[in-house]
């Protein structure tokens, strides 16, 4: 009996050790689990309906570029690090979805996911936000690091729109090239028109330049069609899902002179406010401000365009494209139309005379200055300015290879007229050195500007 019992522990040590010696060589262990090169599935709402443009993210793994369902709700990231993850998956209307993704199977860890309906409750009275921007006493705040400490920031940018002679697509290069130019340039902020390289936006964040971040909407959709409010509401909450963990992201600015264009009634001013209210129940607590884009103060506090502080109670502030001698007299105008801030999002003059078609550098730097010293003056209710624009652009007029001296006439500007493709403080020439890049040469507004930001 002696005998048996030690036979059958020696037994059972063999088997230990066996058991023991693969599990660490990872070896014969059903369980392991296999680290995925690529993780993809479907994602449904309860009735088993695909649900699509829901954003599908690894918070372990920030350098993977997120990715939104297709119209059958299938989803796919590639070339994922190795290591375990979770996968976030949000859509508007629905409860945040967050679960460890499963062992891969050939590299391949598949996951079908279920979205469960959710109601959001908005606030009457918008509160202040608890996340690294927000606006506070009419003032500009941030807290990049997360501490909980908020400073001001005063914007100090560019319009920012660097299309390459013959409106080629921007490259790597370029970005790069434009990040230093920034930087040399103390500038904090860019303005944009649209969406832009989330990869570029953290670059700029990482060497303090943050993102005045523009949703375009189409002049030509008549805004009081219910389907074309939902298209443009459908296609925000998409936007806002793609941007709004980005660190390089300052507020969202609606539009661009729609007011100008196809928005010169309240249809468009309360949409404002319905994306705004969207926003808000994407971003939670945490939200960035939501900046409405003017042409000028024009319908800024009429009632009857739902242009007033009580019609649009989510918005934050207003972005105002001005083109005056004497910005000082409109920021006045301004303030007895509304309680909330603003950003001069684009201001001063092109640096061509129309009049000989010769640049006037030093006049364009002049008026710039005076410009940026009437923003400084006005910081009780301007949060600061971009300047338009950071680089010549070509493709406005006629010939995207040729420098046109197309534009409207103006009485804002000494010669009389606004010569569109060249605004830039960075003159644009063809390339000379063969290095694929069109040649950038700052002029005097750029070293005014560096000198007033330093």
């Amino acid at each position: 009996m002696i005998f048996l019992k030690n036979k059958f522990l020696f037994l059972h040590l063999i088997i230990f050790v066996i058991i023991t010696t693969l599990s660490c060589s990872g070896k014969g262990d059903i369980n392991q689990y296999q680290f995925p090169k690529t993780i993809a599935g479907q994602v449904k709402n309860n009735s088993g309906v695909p649900l699509e443009n829901a954003k599908v993210s690894l918070p372990t793994a920030l350098d993977v570029e997120p990715v939104f369902t297709n119209v059958q709700g299938y989803f796919r990231i590639e070339n994922i690090p190795q290591s375990k993850h979770k996968i976030k998956v949000e859509l508007y209307g629905y409860e945040e979805y967050l679960s460890d993704v499963p062992s891969a199977i050939n590299g391949i860890s598949t996951i079908n996911i279920i979205l469960t309906k959710k109601d959001y409750i908005t606030p009457s009275i918008k509160p202040i936000s608890k996340g690294p921007v927000r606006i506070y006493n009419n003032k500009l705040q941030v807290d990049f690091d997360g501490d909980g400490n908020y400073s001001d920031f005063f914007i100090k940018g560019v319009a920012f729109s660097p299309t390459p002679i013959g409106n080629r697509p921007i490259t790597t290069q370029q970005e790069e090239r434009s990040v230093k130019y920034l930087k040399e340039l103390y500038a904090n902020t860019i303005r944009t028109y649209s969406g832009i390289n989330p990869e570029l936006m953290r670059k700029l964040a990482s060497n303090g330049v943050y993102c005045i971040l523009g949703f375009w909407i189409d002049y030509n959709l008549d805004l009081s069609i219910p389907a074309n409010r939902e298209k443009i509401k459908n296609e925000w909450v998409k936007f806002v899902l793609q941007y709004k963990d980005n660190p390089g992201l300052l507020m969202w600015n609606l539009g661009n002179e729609q007011n100008y264009q196809n928005g010169n009634n309240a249809y468009w001013y309360s949409l404002c406010q319905e994306l705004a209210i969207i926003a808000y129940n994407l971003e939670g607590e945490k939200y960035h401000p939501v900046a409405i884009n003017n042409g000028e103060i024009f319908n800024i506090g009429d009632v009857s365009k739902k242009a007033d502080d009580n019609s649009l109670t989510y918005i934050d502030l207003w972005g105002l494209n001005l083109y005056n001698y004497n910005l000082s007299t409109r920021i006045n105008q301004f303030k007895t139309k509304t309680i909330k801030p603003l950003v001069i999002t684009e201001f001063g003059i092109d640096a061509l005379d129309n009049r000989t078609k010769q640049e006037y550098e030093t006049m364009q730097a002049v008026f710039d200055s005076l410009n940026w010293q009437q923003i400084i003056s006005s910081k009780n209710v301007c949060l600061g300015g971009t300047v338009f624009e950071f680089t010549d652009e070509w493709w406005k007029d006629k010939d995207p290879w040729s420098h046109d001296y197309g534009g409207y006439s103006t009485n804002q500007h000494p010669d009389g007229f606004s010569n569109e493709e060249w605004w830039g403080i960075i003159r644009v020439l063809p390339d000379s050195n063969n290095d694929g890049m069109d040649e950038w040469i700052p002029r005097e507004a750029y070293y005014m500007f560096q000198r007033n930001w330093k």
